[in-house]
């Protein structure tokens, strides 16, 4: 198994990922409406992200384009539609699968499961597609 990926392209998807997350949860967005699902109360209007949030969201993105840059360049992905492929394949095998186990068992809301995947599809789909073009 190689190692060797691009990790400029790395961290531009992971920068991609943080981004995408902002402009979907971001208030007053969507993230407001899943807050309200978990029983949260939504901070107030302008009030800016928590900073380990924030440094989380960064780590996880960077993590996750390293990760899918690995399996795109072991799997010889290489065009576009690879990407978009890999990135639906992982976000269906892993995030889809784990997140309806969790709800569940959990018994949270369906509808704060379709919110979280919405977002994780684009994420692992534009990721994907970042670090297999850009090899």
């Amino acid at each position: 198994m190689s190692l060797s990926v691009n990790y400029l392209a790395v961290v531009a998807a992971g920068i991609a990922a943080v981004v995408i997350g902002f402009l979907y949860y971001g208030p007053p967005r969507l993230g407001y409406s899943g807050m309200r699902m978990l029983g949260l109360t939504p901070p107030p209007p302008g009030a800016p992200p928590a900073p380990t949030g924030a440094a989380m969201g960064v780590i996880v993105g960077l993590v996750n384009a390293w990760g899918v840059a690995v399996l795109a360049l072991n799997l010889g992905a290489a065009t576009l539609a690879d990407g978009v492929v890999l990135g639906v394949f992982i976000w269906f095998a892993f995030s889809a699968t784990f997140t309806t186990a969790q709800v569940a068992f959990e018994g949270r809301s369906w509808n704060l499961w379709l919110l979280n995947n919405v977002h994780n599809v684009i994420v692992q789909v534009v990721i994907a597609a970042i670090v297999t073009v850009w090899r």
